[in-house]
């Protein structure tokens, strides 16, 4: 299982150049997965407990280890109160 955390509620670019929303289901990916971007606008699955949602790729995250992802807070409230901060999900492409 990895570590969630919550993208900031601004609306702004992310790394893969498209403009965002906080409600938008998209995630960021830690620098190694990333990479040059070559993941960006793929589709991932994600499941906590007995919730399973998609979202895209769109942003990278330059505090999270390899294998954490960064969800919006539209993303996180999908599966948990924004105030848990951090919560334990699977996810895979």
């Amino acid at each position: 299982m990895l570590i969630k955390s919550v993208l900031g509620d601004s609306d702004d670019r992310g790394a893969c150049g498209e403009y965002n929303v906080a409600s938008d289901y998209i995630i960021a990916l830690s620098i190694p997965q990333y990479g040059n971007g070559e993941n960006c606008g793929k589709p991932v699955t994600i499941t906590y407990g007995d919730k399973t949602t998609h979202a895209i790729v769109a942003d990278r995250c330059e505090a999270c280890p390899y294998g954490t992802i960064d969800l919006t807070n539209g993303l996180f409230s999908y599966f948990a109160p924004l105030y848990e901060g951090l919560i334990y999900v699977d996810w895979h492409y």
